[in-house]
């Protein structure tokens, strides 16, 4: 009985941290900075600054609009669990996943690619989902 009572609370919590960063990323992010900048060279940094400066994402109802490196995409995305993205473009139909780092009310850290191997990045919050987050 004690098993199963901390069976059915562990998955209530997990799907209440899945519900909440679902509904934290929905909005319009625009680029801010590179996440852990200090670990990198300074070639690099003003390379990736250079090539992500245009970089925005709006999530909204299961559909994603952005432009990555001048390139205009939409398609759908779905929250895997509590750290993952996985965005669908319409255009070729292609998977590509996101890791959440860390999401706030202004602030979303993601890592592209496999375990955000291909960068990582801070975004900011430009527009609000919904008027619950623009009061708070």
């Amino acid at each position: 009985m004690k098993k199963t009572i901390t069976i059915i609370l562990v998955l209530l919590v997990s799907s209440i941290s899945f519900a909440q960063n679902e509904k934290m990323i929905e909005g319009k992010w625009k680029f801010k900075n590179l996440y852990e900048e200090e670990k990198l060279e300074e070639k690099d940094i003003q390379t990736a600054k250079m090539f992500f400066k245009d970089m925005s994402i709006s999530f909204s109802e299961g559909n994603y609009d952005g432009q990555f490196m001048g390139v205009k995409d939409t398609g759908t995305y779905k929250v895997k669990g509590q750290k993952k993205i996985i965005m669908t473009s319409n255009k070729e139909g292609r998977e590509n996943a996101m890791l959440i780092i860390k999401v706030s009310k202004n602030e979303l850290i993601i890592g592209m690619g496999k375990g955000g191997k291909d960068g990582k990045f801070v975004m900011q919050r430009i527009e609000p989902a919904d008027e619950a987050l623009k009061q708070n």
